[in-house]
C-alpha cells in the first residue's frame, strides 16, 4: 500500500440562507453577508507506505482524520490531491449494517449483505451456519432483524464481512461492538488472518491491539502525519503525547507445557521482568498476571482466567517470580494458555509472536 501526498477537504455549512438574495450575498460576501461554507482540510499531505502482507495501525485523537483516511483507502471517498495504491482485493469493515432491512429475517439479511460484500448467494447459504454461530445468533435465524438490538446487528454484519476472501481488511473500531466474548472471537479471527498472510488496516484506541497485529503504524494529529514507523515506537510516542503510562514486560514461564486432571487447579511459576523505565504498580488487586485459555488453533475459549497480583514494587531492570493459578478445563484435550498482564490503566507491550508467552496445557 502506498499513500502519496494525499489531501482531503470537506465543506462545513453555516447558517442557511432563507432567500435567493441572502444566498447570493453570502456567496459574494457583500452587504455584510458571509460565505455559506467553510473549508476544512481533514487530511494534509499524508505520506506512508506498507509492504505486501504487512498490517497498518492508524491512531490519533478523535477528529484527527483516522476514519477519513480509512474511507479513502477503501475507495469510499476520493482525495482532493494525491494518490492511494492498494495491492490485492480489499474489503472495508466500516459502516457495519448498511443495507440491512428490519422487516426481513436475520437469515435473509445475512444472505443479501453477503452478496453486497461480494460473496455468491450459494457461498452465503453454505457459510450461513458458521456466520450465525460466530455472531452468537443461531437462535434468532428466523427472527425479524428489527427485533434484534443494535449490537447484535453489528455483530452479524461483522461476522459476514470477515467471511470474504480478501487480501486486505480495512477495519474501523470494529472491536468496539459486542461483549468480551465476541471481542475475543474477533481477536482470534485477526490472528488467523495474520497466519494466512492477509493484511489488516486497523483504527483503534487500544494500543496493545495495534502493537500486536500491526507491523507499522501511522499517527495522525490534525490531519497530518505526526509519526510513522514500527508500531511499538509510534504507539509509545502517542501515549507519551497523551500523558499516559507505558510499561514493558517480559513473561518467562518455568515450563512450556503442563498436564493435569480436568477441573484441577495447579500453579504455574512465571518470571516477570520489568523492561520499562518505571516501577510496576503494586498492591492487592492493583497490577498482576493472568491468562487466556485458547484452543490449539489459538481460538480464545475463555478470557482473563486465574490471576495473581504483585504485592511489592518491581523496579526497572528487576524481575519477580510469581505462582499463577491455572484452572484446567472440564473437557479433556489439548489447549494453549496465553499469559497476560492486567491493569486497566496500563498498556503492556509484549513481544509480537514471542513463544514464551504461550504454554501448552493438557487436561486428562
Amino acid at each position: 500500500m502506498e499513500v502519496h501526498e494525499v489531501w482531503k477537504r470537506f465543506r462545513i455549512p453555516h447558517a442557511r440562507a432563507k432567500s435567493w438574495y441572502a444566498f447570493v450575498s453570502k456567496i459574494l460576501g457583500i452587504f455584510g453577508g458571509y460565505n455559506l461554507f467553510e473549508e476544512f482540510w481533514a487530511l494534509k499531505n499524508v505520506n506512508f507506505g506498507v509492504g505486501e502482507g504487512q498490517s497498518l495501525g492508524v491512531i490519533g485523537r478523535n477528529g484527527s482524520g483516522k476514519s477519513t483516511l480509512l474511507k479513502l483507502i477503501a475507495g469510499v471517498m476520493r482525495p482532493e490531491r494525491g494518490t492511494i495504491a492498494v495491492s490485492g482485493s480489499l474489503v472495508p469493515v466500516l459502516e457495519l449494517g448498511i443495507g440491512f432491512h428490519g422487516e426481513l429475517t436475520v437469515e435473509e439479511n445475512a444472505v443479501i449483505y453477503g452478496v453486497l460484500m461480494g460473496l455468491r448467494r450459494s457461498e452465503m447459504k453454505n457459510r450461513l451456519s458458521s456466520i450465525l454461530e460466530f455472531a452468537g445468533l443461531e437462535r434468532f435465524r428466523d427472527s425479524k432483524l428489527k427485533n434484534l438490538s443494535s449490537g447484535m446487528q453489528v455483530r452479524l454484519a461483522f461476522s459476514i464481512a470477515i467471511q470474504t476472501e480478501a487480501d486486505v481488511f480495512v477495519i474501523d473500531e470494529a472491536l468496539a461492538v459486542g461483549d468480551a466474548e465476541f471481542q475475543a472471537k474477533c481477536l482470534s479471527k485477526f490472528r488467523e488472518f495474520k497466519r494466512l498472510g492477509k493484511s489488516i488496516v486497523l483504527v483503534s484506541h487500544n494500543m496493545g491491539l495495534i502493537s500486536e497485529f500491526c507491523e507499522k503504524t501511522v499517527y495522525l494529529a490534525d490531519g497530518e502525519v505526526k509519526g510513522f514507523g514500527p508500531s511499538e515506537s509510534v504507539t509509545e510516542q502517542y501515549l507519551q503525547d497523551m500523558n499516559l503510562i507505558v510499561l514493558r514486560a517480559r513473561l518467562v514461564p518455568s515450563v512450556t507445557s503442563i498436564v493435569g486432571r480436568c477441573g484441577e487447579t495447579r500453579s504455574l511459576e512465571v518470571s516477570v521482568c520489568n523492561d520499562s523505565p518505571k516501577p510496576f504498580p503494586h498492591g492487592r488487586g492493583v497490577f498482576g498476571l493472568s491468562y487466556h485459555l485458547l484452543a490449539t488453533d489459538y481460538t480464545v475459549l475463555e478470557y482473563t482466567n486465574g490471576r495473581c497480583y504483585f504485592e511489592d514494587a518491581v523496579e526497572p531492570g528487576q524481575s519477580v517470580t510469581v505462582q499463577l493459578p491455572i484452572i484446567f478445563p472440564t473437557a479433556p484435550g489439548d489447549y494453549q494458555i496465553e499469559l497476560d498482564l492486567i491493569w486497566e490503566h496500563v498498556m503492556w507491550f509484549k513481544d509480537r509472536g514471542n513463544p514464551t508467552t504461550f504454554v501448552k496445557l493438557t487436561a486428562a
